[in-house]
């Protein structure tokens, strides 16, 4: 019942990158990635309008990579 929904939304397509995003538990886990990077400026985009300086994710939060 809810699958379908659930794959619409998995495979909307909403940006595109030339290189690999890492998100693999090696490199997150111990160091910056590039999947962090680009998670946390997501953050800090939707948050603009509020003032935030400044966004974190839990490197045990990026489990794979695209």
């Amino acid at each position: 019942k809810l699958a379908q929904p659930l794959e619409e939304l998995r495979s909307t397509v909403v940006g595109q990158s030339t290189g690999i995003l890492d998100g693999s538990r090696e490199s997150c886990r111990f160091g910056e990635c590039t999947m962090g990077n680009i998670v946390t400026d997501a953050m800090l985009w939707a948050t603009q309008n509020d003032g935030t300086q400044i966004a974190i994710e839990n490197g045990g939060g990026l489990r794979a990579s695209i």
